[in-house]
């Protein structure tokens, strides 16, 4: 590993506070492959019955624990010099909704990145080779985002495997369901997003985050959902909720693409290896990664 990977990791995981501030997106155009002679529709449930439904599969995940493989695709480049780039490993990926991220990427048992965020900061610890270093910045800041062009923020991980539940409807609300060949078409009141539905299951298999022009920047695909063990929960297996197990996030303009598989999830009240600590910049960096002070990059100086 080296430290243009970490470079990477960082445009998929880092913040792009502009699209916090998106709002009142444009429509965008039907889904490619979308059948537009196909037969009509029943209509389409309403924003608040689908946004119900989504809601209720995960109502009961309030953390997540699971193990992970990751694999990064990405270019460096231009022209005739333009060269495919590809890196694997295992690790991680630990939530405690709505705002607490960690995800950790190593070979071999041995971290080599370390990903994450709370409510205010977020960060990533460089641990690839000496000198350790951690990058970090503020979510009040703008400061990173001209620095490191980032089209997502560390705490949209959950929203994008489908654990951020959706706003109710309300009456003035200008979200939307529409039919989109044989599956839901839902934008949520945020204008940033776009959630393609299985019908069926009000599950996503798809989730677009959308730029100031209703362009789609970036693609989270979803596929083979696994049920989530409860810990300390009485309900039985089959009433588990379900989530997807892997993810593919693809970068439009970068190209580049992550692969997220995710193994023995767990959740529930009794998840007891989730602890605040893990969502703690100062303990990371002052005690268990051990950076020294010159080694601490704040992206917002």
């Amino acid at each position: 590993m080296h430290r243009t990977y970490a470079a990477i990791f960082v445009r998929l995981l880092v913040l792009a506070v502009t699209l916090s501030t998106l709002t009142g997106c444009p429509p965008t155009s039907p889904r490619p492959g979308a059948d537009l002679a196909a037969p009509a529709q029943p209509p389409a449930p309403t924003y608040a019955e689908i946004a119900q439904r989504y809601n209720a599969n995960i109502a009961r995940i309030d953390r997540l624990r699971s193990t992970a493989e990751i694999d990064l695709k990405w270019y460096e480049g231009e022209g005739d010099r333009r060269e495919k780039h590809f890196h694997s490993g295992e690790g991680h990926v630990i939530l405690r909704l709505p705002d607490c991220v960690a995800l950790d990427v190593g070979k071999l048992g041995q971290i080599g990145l370390w990903a994450g965020c709370n409510a205010t900061h977020y960060w990533l610890f460089d641990l690839q080779e000496e000198p350790k270093t951690v990058y970090f910045g503020r979510y009040e800041s703008a400061g990173a985002a001209d620095l490191l062009a980032a089209p997502i923020r560390p705490r949209d991980l959950p929203m994008l495997l489908g654990l951020q539940p959706l706003p109710i409807d309300d009456p003035k609300s200008n979200a939307t369901v529409v039919w989109d060949g044989a599956e839901l078409a839902v934008r949520p009141p945020d204008g940033r997003t776009r959630l393609i539905l299985n019908p069926h299951t009000a599950m996503a298999i798809r989730i677009e985050l959308l730029d100031e022009d209703g362009q789609t920047s970036l693609i989270a695909s979803l596929s083979l959902p696994s049920r989530v063990r409860l810990r300390g929960s009485d309900l039985p297996s089959r009433d588990w909720p379900q989530i997807a197990t892997h993810i593919q996030i693809h970068l439009v303009a970068a190209d580049a693409t992550m692969r997220i598989r995710l193994q023995d999830l767990s959740a529930g009240p009794d998840e007891d290896r989730i602890k605040p600590k893990l969502f703690d910049l100062d303990y990371l960096a002052d005690e268990h990664f051990k950076i020294d002070a010159a080694n601490r990059i704040d992206l917002d100086q």
